[in-house]
């Protein structure tokens, strides 16, 4: 087995709104130090939707995404905020669905 590296320093390079840009100071297992980044979240939650017709399939929305600028394929997010009610999450959550079926049925047509 392996063993993981020792973190000996972590600092905040920069923060935004939504992320923060952490450096990480690390010493592997062979006495070698090396320093990485991450990007770490300010603490807001989200939610991961995954709408299945049955048990076998899963839909996906087509949505833009920032970081390759381009449309793609994937699973339907939402920030969740701590005062958000169940009742308003199940409701997007259908209507994003309902999105998803009829944007399934346009692609296969």
């Amino acid at each position: 087995m392996r063993n993981c590296p020792t973190i000996l320093k972590t600092e905040l390079l920069a923060e935004s709104d939504y992320f923060q840009i952490e450096a990480l100071h690390l010493q592997f297992s062979n006495g070698q130090q090396r320093i990485y980044e991450r990007l770490r979240g300010t603490g807001y939650r989200s939610v991961m939707l995954v709408a299945m017709p049955d048990p076998l399939h899963v839909l996906l929305v087509r949505e833009y995404a920032v970081g390759v600028e381009k449309t793609v394929l994937g699973l339907p997010k939402e920030r969740n905020p701590m005062k958000t009610i169940c009742k308003q999450r199940n409701e997007s959550s259908a209507k994003k669905s309902d999105c998803a079926l009829r944007a399934l049925a346009n692609w296969a047509n």
